[in-house]
């Protein structure tokens, strides 16, 4: 090999190795700070009875001894018998459904607004398995709560919570779910926002709720925005086309991620209309 091919061969590995690097540097810090993008938790917690009437603060263990926080309500006006289990979005704490609930026992519907380890005073960091044991968690707590329906426990979750709920729904079945934004899994809200990697492989928290959603066997609700920036609207759609019957899809025309619409009812009308129908509740 003479000394120009010598030379022009350390150039190409030179300059294979920057390119290398400037592919490969990204990706590994991507993968090492990617659950700050997926989880944002608040600890700062509002006292219960400041937004959401009639709570009261409550605590029980998950499987692996972690001690979680949640916000119960009881229903007023006439008691529908039905209890609600929400699970709140990637950021902020349980305050965040605090309008839902409160929304919710105005019509008679209990509810216990669940909170996720590292967020809210629950100790831990946050990660898929963590935040399904919490749930998981929460759903067992609220079963066996004096006064509590067993059969008419219902799982609600919104954005990042809708694939909690599935989960939960998939291991311990609800007597119905509502999905407010929900995503097909984690890796392709990644991809719908910044395509070109290979998040399927990267992601520690992958929530695929396209895939489990056909194993939940119970009336199914789903709201979307239709104007979702951040969750894009055919992703939900296609949750709700991998979902059994019974099922029902709600638009909320010209909604963001927040599903506040301009015109037609709120979420917490089409969620209650739904539970009146799916569970007999009045």
């Amino acid at each position: 090999m003479t000394q120009r091919h010598r030379r022009a061969r350390r150039i190409v590995v030179r300059v294979l190795v920057v390119v290398a690097a400037c592919v490969l540097l990204p990706i590994a810090c991507l993968y090492v700070v990617q659950d700050r993008f997926v989880y944002a938790p608040d600890a700062a917690v509002p006292p219960v009875g400041s937004v959401l009437s009639g709570g009261e603060e409550v605590t029980y263990p998950a499987d692996d001894g972690t001690i979680e926080h949640g916000w119960f309500a009881p229903a007023r006006g006439a008691p529908t018998g039905v209890t609600v289990v929400g699970f709140h979005g990637y950021n902020g704490n349980r305050a965040a459904m605090a309008n839902d609930g409160n929304r919710l026992t105005e019509n008679g519907i209990a509810v216990l607004l669940a909170e996720y380890r590292g967020y809210g005073g629950v100790d831990g960091q946050p990660s898929e398995d963590g935040l399904r044991q919490d749930a998981l968690a929460a759903a067992n707590f609220v079963r066996r709560r004096p006064g509590v329906d067993p059969m008419k426990v219902v799982y609600l979750g919104y954005s990042l919570g809708t694939g909690v709920a599935v989960e939960a729904a998939q291991a311990s079945p609800p007597a119905a779910l509502v999905l407010m934004a929900p995503y097909t899994s984690l890796p392709d809200v990644a991809w719908s926002r910044m395509p070109g990697l290979p998040y399927r492989l990267l992601m520690h928290s992958q929530f695929d709720s396209r895939s489990r959603i056909a194993d939940v066997r119970v009336p199914l609700l789903i709201i979307r925005g239709s104007n979702d920036h951040m969750v894009p609207p055919d992703q939900s759609q296609l949750v709700f086309d991998a979902a059994s019957q019974p099922k029902q899809m709600m638009t909320m025309p010209g909604a963001d991620h927040d599903l506040q619409s301009p015109s037609g009812p709120s979420s917490s009308d089409m969620i209650v209309a739904f539970l009146r129908t799916a569970i007999g509740s009045g």
